[in-house]
């Protein structure tokens, strides 16, 4: 079970981030601006932060293998309809619909949580969050690859193929799991706003969320165009390879749920953010060498999995309805992220590398700063 609902959050998620190495193919396809590329970008993080407010709390109303196969199909669907794209507006289109029912990623990780052992919550969810990691770093590696051979549109089409026969097994496999909750949609709509002035843990995890999100996709909006340019000159196959330099925050995703198991969520909240604030100072020289930005990637991507399996460790121990809680906390997340998107667009393409490198740091000092102001109140 956990294995089918780690594969599903991965080739849920990853619909979100095949365009990201695919930024310069695309934009060259329909004679677009590159900066059109990092648009692109952020509409999808927008389409996911709309699916978070709007499907997500359906997770607390219905039952949750008919919501998780059929928001997959959906999914799959979109994924199609985005490889016959016509022009830069329909393709953004597919990806706002896609990146809504995307979110099916976060339904898997609630029932993570739900069917966890006692004492193992934490490393049950960071299994599943694994997953979905896993799924973010191949979605660029395969993406550069398929596009060699087969162009960006091979990779959505392929992609479509494998989230339509995932949805196929959720629906075969997963037991029935009977809504927690018999409230209307509108109260649920209003009990999310409630939320938001509700439980400490929950607003500072909003906090945690947001602003290693919104450094994370600093750093993936800007890194293709980039590498595509003087002095790299990269191909879409080999910056794609650079997802796999993130493959430790795997690791990361375990190793902190076992942590926040044995009760250290303060030291790797604090830890998490001093890392991250490091990784882009490496970043940041990444216009120059190839091994800083390698190893600056790949602590941004493990400090970035620290900080979201603890944050959701946290909320899942609260009692309220898990839907709610991950409905408020991912939202929250994707506006980071979709304001790092647009701002390391803006400030790549007016300033260059080092300006939206400085960005991404700015963003984990911030959190730094949260975490150690309240480290004596995270669990």
């Amino acid at each position: 079970m956990i294995v089918l609902l780690a594969t599903t959050a991965g080739l849920a998620v990853a619909s979100n981030y095949y365009v990201q190495p695919l930024i310069p193919l695309i934009a060259d396809d329909f004679g677009a601006a590159p900066a059109t590329g990092g648009l692109l970008v952020t509409v999808s993080q927008a389409g996911y932060l709309a699916g978070l407010l709007l499907f997500l709390p359906l997770g607390d109303m219905v039952d949750r293998r008919r919501l998780a196969s059929g928001l997959m199909a959906l999914t799959g669907l979109g994924l199609l309809a985005g490889a016959a794209a016509g022009g830069p507006l329909w393709l953004g289109a597919c990806l706002l619909a896609f990146g809504a029912t995307s979110v099916v990623t976060q339904v898997a990780v609630t029932i993570a949580a739900d069917i966890a052992e006692p004492g193992r919550g934490g490393r049950t969810v960071g299994a599943v969050a694994g997953g979905a990691l896993t799924g973010v770093l191949l979605a660029r590696t395969v993406a550069g690859a398929v596009a060699e051979v087969a162009g960006w549109r091979g990779v959505y089409a392929l992609a479509g193929v494998l989230v339509l026969g995932t949805a196929a097994l959720l629906w075969r496999r997963l037991p029935p799991l009977p809504p927690t909750h018999r409230e209307g949609y509108r109260a649920q709509l209003r009990a999310l706003v409630a939320l938001v002035r509700g439980p400490a843990p929950l607003r500072r995890a909003c906090v945690y969320g947001a602003t290693t999100f919104a450094a994370f996709s600093v750093l993936w909006t800007t890194l293709a165009p980039m590498l595509a340019g003087p002095p790299y000159g990269l191909s879409e196959g080999v910056i794609g390879l650079f997802g796999l330099a993130g493959a430790a925050g795997v690791l990361g995703a375990r190793g902190g749920g076992r942590l926040f198991d044995a009760g250290h969520g303060t030291t790797v909240i604090v830890g998490a953010t001093m890392l991250g604030v490091a990784a882009f100072g490496l970043i940041a020289a990444g216009r120059w060498s190839l091994a800083a930005l390698l190893i600056g990637i790949v602590g941004i991507d493990l400090a970035g999995q620290l900080v979201q399996v603890t944050n959701q460790s946290t909320i899942f121990q609260l009692e309220l309805p898990s839907g709610r809680l991950t409905s408020i906390y991912m939202a929250s997340r994707f506006v980071g992220g979709a304001i790092g998107s647009a701002l390391g667009a803006v400030l790549f393409g007016s300033l260059g590398w080092t300006a939206s490198s400085l960005a991404g740091v700015g963003f984990y000092a911030v959190g730094l700063a949260v975490a150690l102001a309240n480290r004596g109140h995270v669990p």
